[in-house]
């Protein structure tokens, strides 16, 4: 079970873990395998916001994972505890040094600490690996520094993964994280355009994560802890001249009013690019056709 209490003189990895991929899920294994070697407990020490997302405010929307669903990951990965660093105007002044003493040694009081190859810290990225195994001589901690593990030849990595959701190579995306990706956010009431042509759709606007390329999809939803399959479009419904970005999500079987419900939509695989219609007739032949072809995906 995941705890945000902190267990001191523990074994730490230190990143923005965006998207908990296979790399991420590396440095996990070995943390966990270290901690049980020491007999100590093993943490995460993540950010919010991401330092990225504080200095490049238009790359707020680039998230991979939210929060809540990172968290949930946590757990999965089987993670002892965490603990996230409020990213903010003073936390980005903090020299390398300041973050070392207050936060590693005297908040955390860490034993082992795991970060990737590339990782730097402190204000203006200043700190360093080697400035974390400097002091971890001082202070008494060890320091393990991990590659970045690859597929198809090429590294796994954060930027990586956005790469394919943005270009709706899902079945990409699938392997780099070892899971479907997926995002929680809330339904919302559409114009109700779909129930008038006899296609009851849930809607969603997504605020928190990357944007998936625009077109439609294979994909599963978690409402109530119970998975269901469906079709779904995101984009401007052209048909429609709506002028918003939406996922609209058809499901497969009859399903309660999900208005103002968290769900947890899992994109399968792009099945093709949005189309604007003539007419709803052929919409609705199309969204025949895309629910068959959803259908055969989901279910192989």
């Amino acid at each position: 079970m995941v705890k945000v209490k902190i267990i001191k003189n523990s074994v730490i990895a230190i990143g923005n873990f965006d998207g908990i991929h296979k790399g991420h899920q590396d440095i996990f294994s070995i943390g966990k395998k270290i901690a049980k070697q020491r007999k100590k407990k093993f943490g995460v020490l993540t950010f919010s916001p991401m330092p990225s997302e504080f200095f490049q405010k238009e790359k707020k929307n680039l998230r991979i994972t939210s929060d809540d669903i990172k968290i949930d990951l946590f757990k999965k990965n089987k993670i002892d505890f965490f603990y996230i660093c409020k990213f903010n105007k003073q936390f980005s002044l903090m020299k390398p040094e300041s973050f070392i003493k207050k936060i590693l040694v005297n908040k955390l009081g860490v034993d082992t600490l795991i970060v990737g190859k590339n990782f730097k810290f402190g204000h203006k990225r200043e700190g360093t690996i080697s400035l974390l195994k400097k002091y971890g001589k001082v202070y008494g901690y060890k320091v393990l520094d991990r590659k970045l593990v690859k597929a198809n030849n090429k590294k796994i990595s954060s930027t990586r993964v956005r790469s394919e959701i943005l270009n709706g190579n899902f079945q990409l995306v699938t392997k780099f994280l070892g899971r479907e990706w997926s995002i929680k956010e809330k339904v919302i009431r559409g114009k109700q355009i779909g129930r008038s042509i006899g296609v009851r759709t849930a809607n969603i606007t997504i605020q928190r994560n990357i944007k998936p390329k625009i077109g439609v999809y294979a994909v599963r939803v978690l409402v109530n802890k119970k998975k269901y399959q469906g079709v779904a479009n995101f984009g401007f419904a052209p048909t429609f001249a709506r002028n918003k970005l939406v996922l609209e999500i058809n499901f497969f079987n009859k399903i309660q009013a999900l208005y103002g419900k968290i769900i947890e939509v899992f994109f399968v695989k792009y099945i093709r690019n949005e189309k604007k219609f003539k007419n709803t007739f052929l919409l609705i032949k199309q969204i025949k056709k895309d629910t068959g072809v959803a259908k055969k995906i989901l279910n192989t």
